[in-house]
Formats: structure tokens, C-alpha cells, sequence
């Protein structure tokens, strides 16, 4: 059902998706139990202090899969799942005939992680202030919701570009076999 290069891009997308989603709860974790709380140079691990690359690395260490685990909660572990499941049926390219229901599914991500249209507004501030170096403790804990969230806005730009890619691959089967039996 799928092209060659729809295989190779969609899961890519996905897997930035779910890195990023990760990432984004390592961090946060790190942040909120670090091993320590200066780098080598001295910088420290504040609330209103640049995070240099080597707090990021010491915010890396810091984390655990438990609280990794813990900043995801059930509502981030079923995204993970929607994540693998969607790797797998591009990895796996079955012919499907139920082409509405998996459209569908895509498209419907949008309702299941609602809080991912906050990312869709927030992350791109978000990334001025990473590219500028100007991240700091705060950027990653003053949120009233959990800092991942602001990286679900990858995963339902490519739900919805997938359901759209397959509810048109759908029609055009469609419109292509009613051709065919209009001519038999």
C-alpha cells in the first residue's frame, strides 16, 4: 500500500517522534533528581541559569527508565505504543483493504493526544531559545503540563499526513477498481 520513499520517510518521522518525546522526559527527569549540580567549569544546574552541553549530559546520567517511566505516565506509554504499532504497519507494508479504518486511526490522533496542538504553538519558541543557547532550568519545569508534551507536535503532523497519504492511496484504489469492473 505503501511507496518505497513513504516507507523510508514515515517511520524516520516517527522515530525523531518518539526520540524527541523520550528526550524530552530524560531531561526532565534529570532535571528533577540530578547526580550533580555543576559541570566542570562550574556552571550550575539552576532554575534561571543556561543549561551548558555538559548539564545536559549530566542531565542525561541523571535520569532512570523508572523516572522516565514516571514522567510519562500511562497517557505518554500509550503514545509510545501508538508510535511502535504505526513503526510496525510501515515496516511491515501488509495490503489492506480496511484502508478507511487505518486512515482513520492516523487521522484521529489529533483527539487521542489533544495536548500535542500545544506543541504546535509552543515548540517552535521552544527551539529559538535551544538554537540560542539560552535554555535554562526553567524552559524545562515551569510548565504546567509535562515538558514532553510540547514534542507530541511531530507525531500529529505526521498522523495526519499519513492518514491523508492513505485515505488518497484509498480513493485512488477505489476509484481504479470501479474503472476496472466498469470495463469488464
Amino acid at each position: 500500500m505503501f511507496t518505497v520513499r513513504q516507507r523510508l520517510i514515515f517511520p524516520l518521522l516517527i522515530t525523531i517522534s518518539i526520540v524527541f518525546c523520550l528526550v524530552a522526559a530524560a531531561l526532565q527527569d534529570g532535571y528533577e533528581n540530578p547526580i550533580q549540580t555543576r559541570d566542570t567549569k562550574g556552571n550550575p544546574l539552576g532554575f534561571n541559569d543556561p543549561i551548558t552541553l555538559e548539564l545536559y549530559g549530566i542531565l542525561f546520567k541523571s535520569a532512570s527508565i523508572s523516572g522516565i517511566t514516571n514522567k510519562l505516565g500511562w497517557y505518554g506509554l500509550m503514545y509510545v505504543l501508538f508510535h511502535f504499532a504505526a513503526l510496525v504497519l510501515f515496516i511491515i507494508n501488509f495490503k489492506l483493504d480496511a484502508w478507511k479504518a487505518l486512515g482513520s486511526c492516523f487521522l484521529l490522533q489529533i483527539f487521542l493526544f489533544p495536548t500535542g496542538i500545544l506543541g504546535l504553538f509552543l515548540l517552535p519558541f521552544y527551539m529559538l531559545f535551544f538554537l540560542g543557547g539560552s535554555v535554562d532550568g526553567e524552559s524545562i519545569t515551569d510548565f504546567n503540563f509535562p515538558f514532553w508534551y510540547l514534542f507530541q507536535s511531530l507525531w500529529i503532523i505526521t498522523s495526519i499526513s499519513a492518514g491523508i497519504m492513505i485515505w488518497k492511496r484509498g480513493i485512488e484504489r477505489m476509484k481504479l477498481q470501479n474503472h476496472r469492473d466498469s470495463i469488464a
